[in-house]
């Protein structure tokens, strides 16, 4: 749910403002933990149909964020011009 409300808190936020740096950090904070915790499942069970399945949907959950705050930088920087 974390990680959740930081999606939202950075849509909320003007771009390159203070509480979407916030957010963007936060996010990143999450995603090095559930790395971590990834990297644990793995090395306790290297073949595992669940943990394989987790890697792949944390991966595209940070894919799908990092498209999210480059797109949200850009229509800001559209508007500004």
């Amino acid at each position: 749910m974390r990680y959740t409300d930081t999606s939202i808190r950075l849509s909320q936020s003007l771009p390159g403002s203070a509480n979407a740096r916030r957010a963007i950090a936060d996010g990143q904070r999450l995603q090095r933990a559930l790395w971590r915790l990834a990297g644990e499942a793995l090395a306790g069970s290297p073949k595992g149909s669940a943990t394989r399945l987790y890697v792949d949907s944390l991966n595209e959950t940070i894919d799908i964020q990092t498209v999210r705050v480059s797109a949200l930088a850009n229509r800001f920087r559209r508007r500004c011009w």
